[in-house]
């Protein structure tokens, strides 16, 4: 099957998010903008198009050749009304004449905004923007409904996130608070309201555009729970993790221990267990997952799992760092041993996992992380070995002195100037070391 190539009008925050979802499961893209520029959130591997999509015959050549379109187009604020229905026009005479479908990229404009809102929700506008809004929602189904073009529709509330600068939430926000200074927030802050995470609105772009079910039909992206402004800004400040979409500070222990389960750097032990003792610990509290009658042999299947078979036996104290290690990664194993549950994934935290391991340990237990998600489960692992993270990361998240540097697929995040910037030292992705020095790296083994 030839691959689809997916246009996206428009490249501002949500244009350069759809790419980068878009990218990161292997499709082709082609962004268009009036400039033709690059934004620093656009991949690099996106073909960059420049035109008027406001001029009809520019938005079809620079259409031409796509499976699907997405009109990801926002003139400022203050013209709407002189430029967005041309603009949407012609977006839409591109798909028809592309033969592609059609995402059309929206807001709740055309909503009554004192009601709760979904999918169902009747059109009320309440402004002059919002009658806009409606009118060239309308005009997209109803090219839909006439069969000129197969089209559907991703609605969102206000976006925050990484390049979003000028909503309730960006620059003077989020900015700032990254910045060190303080948050300067507008509007009320203390009424309720949706705020949708940038990069959740362009993967859910990215999976109406892949997905023919979609077709005709209006969708609301995900959304993070109702807040104000002064608790999102709280949360900001102070952070929160979920797990399954649960407050974890809000779990029991027992709870917690029943959907995820911590490696940590190392473990000291006082007192002479047994290889078999310290990994029956991982199954104290019941919920391995593991079918009737398998529980009692689960501490020498882990141990079989990570290359100890036989170990069993043995003295926690007398083995090597590694092979400690590797006792303590069959505790964890066994505790979620079921990546699924109950329906719900569970969850390995893998803090720095192969830092005393030979280079085949190292693969090998990068092969059972990856197991693991691979069957539904879930694995955060902190690494300082950066070929291993491109090999098996899906995502990589790199800190800098605190804070985000960079998230992404690894080709997106394992560039060179990001990797100078971090790791202060000049560092060339792909490039073969000078002279006839050997080096060896785990991409190329074979176990």
């Amino acid at each position: 099957m030839p691959t689809e190539l997916h246009v996206i009008f428009g490249t501002g925050p949500v244009g350069c998010w759809t790419a980068r979802a878009l990218r990161s499961q292997g499709c082709a893209v082609r962004a268009v903008n009036r400039s033709g520029v690059r934004p620093g959130l656009m991949p690099a591997d996106v073909e960059m198009v420049k035109a008027d999509v406001a001029d009809p015959t520019q938005a079809a050549t620079a259409a031409t050749g796509a499976s699907v379109v997405y009109q990801a187009l926002n003139p400022p604020y203050h013209l709407w009304h002189e430029f967005f229905p041309a603009l949407q026009a012609a977006a839409l005479a591109a798909a028809k004449t592309a033969n592609a479908r059609y995402v059309s990229i929206e807001n709740l404009y055309m909503y009554d905004s004192s009601k709760s809102m979904n999918e169902a929700s009747p059109v009320a506008p309440v402004s002059g923007k919002g009658a806009l809004r409606q009118k060239m929602a309308e005009q997209v189904m109803a090219a839909h409904t006439r069969g000129e073009v197969r089209t559907t529709t991703l609605r969102s509330s206000d976006y925050y996130g990484p390049g979003v600068l000028g909503s309730a939430l960006g620059e003077r926000v989020f900015g700032n608070l990254v910045a060190g200074k303080t948050a300067q927030l507008s509007g009320s802050t203390t009424m309720p309201h949706s705020f949708a995470y940038i990069e959740d609105v362009g993967l859910a772009a990215a999976a109406l555009g892949r997905h023919d079910k979609a077709l005709g039909q209006v969708w609301i992206a995900p959304h993070a729970p109702v807040r104000t402004q002064g608790q999102m800004v709280d949360l900001a400040y102070g952070g929160r993790i979920a797990i399954n979409g649960r407050e974890a500070a809000a779990m029991k222990p027992a709870e917690a221990a029943a959907v995820r389960a911590v490696l940590p750097q190392a473990a000291t032990l006082a007192f002479p267990f047994t290889v078999r003792e310290i990994v029956r610990l991982g199954l104290v509290g019941g919920r391995s997952g593991a079918l009737a009658g398998e529980a009692e042999r689960l501490p020498e299947r882990a141990l079989a799992r990570v290359d100890l078979e036989g170990y069993a036996g043995r003295f926690y104290q007398e083995l090597s760092g590694g092979e400690q290690q590797r006792v303590q990664l069959a505790r964890v194993l066994c505790q979620v041993w079921a990546p699924v549950l109950d329906g719900r994934p569970r969850y390995l935290l893998l803090d720095e996992p192969v830092s005393s391991l030979d280079i085949r340990h190292q693969l090998m237990v990068m092969d059972v992380a990856r197991d693991f998600a691979a069957r539904g489960g879930g694995v955060v692992a902190i690494l300082h070995d950066l070929n291993l993270a491109a090999l098996y990361a899906e995502r990589i998240y790199m800190m800098h002195a605190g804070s985000l540097a960079a998230a992404g697929a690894p080709a997106e995040v394992l560039d060179d100037p990001t990797l100078e910037r971090v790791f202060g030292c000049r560092l060339r992705v792909g490039a073969l070391p000078a002279g006839n020095a050997p080096f060896v790296l785990p991409q190329s083994a074979a176990l």
